[in-house]
């Protein structure tokens, strides 16, 4: 009795292990197999993720991208990407990333907004040749955000007191020591504002049509428009259809109100050039369109250009509010360039020279060129001139350049005080250029 119970013990425990044993090994195999199923999942998974980040740069730089990521080799896998509308403004990008036979997937939904430039008191996205010829210098001050995809050049003590961002981050130009900017609205890098990829310039022909339709004689074609306003409400206009800017040479002046004269809030001209000043009573977008070789398209300011009641008071913390007393709005929009004009033909030396500073309280916007003094260092725009004191925004496509200097001395031109009039955040001048842009409102792994 003793062996047989012996043996059926040896029997049972053999069999105990043997099943432990296949138990065991099947746990084995399966952890293994886990692991490696593991490990070929996150790699899809990081493929995918990146997919979707390379994805997400170019939508942000041009909100009208098609992806063309499909079977792109990535980290021995591949990805594709594909972005989908589904149904404005909500579009779908969708990444997918494969790795060992593993597929994983990320799936992003977007929604689309609109981005006014007015939103900054001074924006720009590139310089023009001679870049470190345009630093922000001691006695500029800017109240608002600012922006630029390019460096922000400085050579001094600038002052900012709104938040500022850069694509490509700060550059000290000094020669005279370190250069200590002041931000006191704080200061991020490496942020790229999407510009012209997607640039909505609304039917500003039409519009003027539709005020001509009305009794407006704010359409003009192929000639240069003299325009002063009167802060009474009235526009006095002249034209000249030659080159220059001789004042003597245009039309006999005519006047009307505003409203009259521009009944769609649009006074356009096409293929030629405005000169502008006065006290602005009312609201109104003016443009200037042109082709950049064919030395049209821009606006110059021949004299201050002002609202009657200042859009801007001090809010006691030394900085501004808006005043409520003021309804006065204005638009400039230049083709080309924005300039201040120092000539004596066309009243620009004794507005802007003679007289130190220019006041300007308006949205500027320069689509292809930037904000610039005629004939900077010569005479007589060869000294100091002042300062550039501007009430509202300015968006230019390049940093152009409005003083020369030694070290941060001005020895030609102006300094710019910059104070961004607020109302633009939530009630831009009419007809304002603007720019799509996407933003993340969902993110599924």
């Amino acid at each position: 009795m003793t062996g047989k119970a012996t043996l059926i013990m040896v029997i049972g425990f053999s069999f105990i292990f043997i099943v432990v044993g296949y138990l065991w090994g099947n746990v084995a195999t399966r952890s293994a197999e886990n692991h490696i199923s593991y490990y070929k999942n996150t790699i899809a998974r990081n493929i995918a993720v990146s997919g979707a980040n390379l994805a997400l740069n170019q939508v942000i730089r041009d909100s009208n991208w098609v992806s063309d990521i499909s079977d792109r080799p990535f980290e021995n896998g591949e990805m594709t990407v594909t972005i989908t509308p589904l149904g404005p403004p909500i579009r779908i990008l969708e990444s997918v990333g494969t790795f060992m036979g593993a597929e994983q997937k990320v799936r992003i939904k977007l929604q689309r907004g609109t981005r006014i430039f007015a939103e900054y008191a001074w924006f720009i996205p590139s310089v023009s040749t001679g870049s470190l010829n345009r630093p922000w210098i001691t006695g500029d001050t800017v109240f608002g955000a600012f922006h630029t995809n390019q460096f922000l050049l400085v050579d001094g003590n600038p002052v900012f007191t709104g938040h500022v961002s850069t694509l490509k981050g700060l550059k000290d130009v000094s020669k005279t020591g370190p250069s200590n900017p002041q931000f006191l609205g704080g200061y991020e890098g490496g942020i790229d504002v999407s510009w012209n990829s997607e640039m909505s310039f609304p039917e500003y022909a039409a519009d003027a049509d539709a005020g001509v339709a009305l009794g407006g004689t704010c359409k003009f074609q192929n000639t240069n428009v003299w325009l002063t306003f009167n802060d009474n409400g009235t526009v006095t206009y002249r034209t000249y259809n030659k080159t220059g800017d001789d004042s003597s040479k245009f039309s006999a002046p005519v006047t009307r109100s505003l409203s009259e004269m521009a009944p769609t809030g649009v006074i356009y001209a096409k293929g030629g050039n405005l000169f502008i000043s006065g006290t602005l009573d009312g609201s109104v977008t003016i443009i200037s369109e042109g082709s950049s070789g064919g030395g049209n398209g821009n606006v110059t300011l021949v004299g201050d250009l002002v609202y009657k009641v200042d859009p801007m008071i001090s809010n006691g913390n030394g900085g501004y509010m808006p005043n409520p007393a003021c309804d006065d709005l204005m638009g400039v929009i230049a083709t080309n360039n924005i300039i201040i004009a120092t000539s004596q033909l066309s009243g620009g030396k004794a507005n802007n020279v003679d007289n130190p500073d220019i006041h300007i309280d308006a949205g500027l916007f320069a689509v292809k060129g930037g904000m610039q003094v005629q004939d900077l260092g010569t005479a007589p725009a060869n000294k100091p001139l002042g300062s550039i004191y501007l009430q509202g925004s300015m968006t230019a496509g390049k940093e152009e350049i409005v003083a020369q200097f030694n070290g941060t001395t001005i020895t030609a031109g102006y300094n710019r005080h910059v104070i961004f009039d607020s109302r633009f955040s939530v009630a831009p001048p009419s007809w304002y250029t603007y720019t799509y842009y996407y933003s993340v409102i969902s993110w599924l792994e």
